[in-house]
């Protein structure tokens, strides 16, 4: 299911950052660098220019290069 709604989930925190960009600090919940959809959210993130915190449950599996 988190696959399908990946694409999905990115663009409305897209549009919450945007209009609540004044009066909150808004974020993206979590991110799992590995995850098939994670190089989308990575861009997306560098472009809002938010932190974000990395829940990979697996640590061996961790793209390092993407975390970069």
């Amino acid at each position: 299911m988190w696959r399908a709604d990946a694409k999905l989930h990115t663009l409305w925190s897209v549009y919450n950052s945007l209009l609540y960009s004044r009066s909150a600090y808004p974020d993206y919940d979590m991110w799992m660098s590995y995850d098939q959809s994670a190089r989308l959210i990575a861009v997306t993130r560098d472009i809002q220019q938010r932190p974000c915190y990395i829940t990979d449950r697996e640590p061996e599996r961790t793209n390092v290069e993407l975390i970069k």
